[in-house]
């Protein structure tokens, strides 16, 4: 089976332009060419997918511990930090080769105060006086913080639950809705007693019958909520995101925490932020799919000691987990 990754819309462009000048950057220097007889397409929608079979040209390889910069395609001398740009590629004191723009991404490079690049850490970073302060002239200036607008209530796609939803929410009392959202956690069969379910009817003013096929109503509107949610953050397998949560008992603590918030709060952020943490983790869980996956882009999945490594074109090397963070990377098609 294979996943098919796709770029990030708001990448797409940029990629597919720094793929066409590494193209042209490998042909000058004898580089592995994406337009050799190895390369094979394959169209899907208008869009095309391809695969490359001989590695990309390998970066100049400089003593460990140091941080350098390069070129592409105009030298193998070291760069003063002074004059690079952001599509130069960095060796960091790690060992891994990326660009610039997404060291700086990572947070792994920084300039100083004369505009230089240096990675934090590193015996090449700058060497603050004691009692000095960051961002006083003497180094990197972190931005100012800026206050988080507020979200806004998300409703659901149907408007008539959702108007059904919003009349139960003001006319039942809160003791009786916590109760419900209890039941609801409690596990897949969402079983209303027959007081509770009586105490809502009496609220709405309508039958026990009805006020029943309403909180199914709601139950069900709540459950696609929260799937297409974390499909549309990311993960292609919701089997396999609820096994990975309840595999931990804080996970599913989370969980529950997440569906509390939805319908008490209206709010779906905590599924997002749990959506991410699952994605992040795949390269421990379920390797061997990321690197038989297909990417758009170029992109090609590899793997360096026990971890997964992106090798995005114009980019360099991108550790899966970084890639996920960037937004680089996503999968919201099934495995197939």
């Amino acid at each position: 089976m294979t996943t098919h990754y796709q770029v990030h819309p708001n990448d797409a462009e940029a990629l597919r332009s720094e793929a066409r000048q590494e193209r042209d950057d490998s042909e000058q220097y004898g580089g592995a060419n994406p337009r050799n007889p190895t390369a094979t397409w394959r169209g899907a929608g208008g869009v095309a997918r391809i695969t490359i079979g001989a590695p990309p040209p390998e970066a100049p390889r400089y003593p460990a511990g140091q941080t350098t910069f390069h070129r592409p395609g105009i030298s193998s001398e070291p760069l003063s930090p002074q004059v690079v740009k952001d599509s130069d590629l960095v060796t960091l004191s790690n060992g891994m080769t990326t660009s610039v723009k997404v060291a700086v991404r990572m947070g792994q490079l920084m300039r100083d105060g004369a505009g230089a690049y240096y990675e934090p850490g590193s015996s090449q970073a700058p060497q603050v006086a004691a009692g000095s302060r960051i961002g006083d002239g003497q180094g990197y200036t972190p931005p100012k913080a800026e206050a988080a607008p507020s979200e806004p209530l998300e409703g659901f796609q149907d408007a008539a639950v959702e108007r059904e939803f919003s009349h139960f929410a003001g006319a039942v009392d809160t003791y009786t809705q916590v109760s419900i959202i209890g039941e609801y956690l409690r596990g897949d069969d969402f079983d209303i007693s027959e007081r509770l379910l009586f105490k809502v009817a009496d609220q709405l003013g309508v039958s026990p019958q009805e006020a029943g096929e309403r909180l199914g109503r709601f139950a069900t509107a709540l459950s696609n909520q929260w799937v297409s949610t974390v499909q549309k953050a990311g993960v292609y397998d919701m089997a396999d995101f609820v096994a990975w949560c309840r595999e931990s008992p804080v996970r599913m603590e989370s969980l529950k925490k997440a569906m509390r918030n939805q319908a008490m709060n209206r709010t779906t952020k905590d599924y997002r932020a749990m959506a991410q943490s699952y994605l992040e983790n795949l390269d421990q869980r379920d390797p061997e799919a990321l690197l038989n996956a297909v990417y758009d882009g170029g992109i090609r999945a590899m793997k360096i000691g026990n971890e997964v490594v992106l090798e995005v074109p114009g980019e360099g090397q991108v550790p899966w987990k970084t890639a996920v963070r960037l937004g680089m990377v996503f999968a919201p098609e099934k495995i197939r």
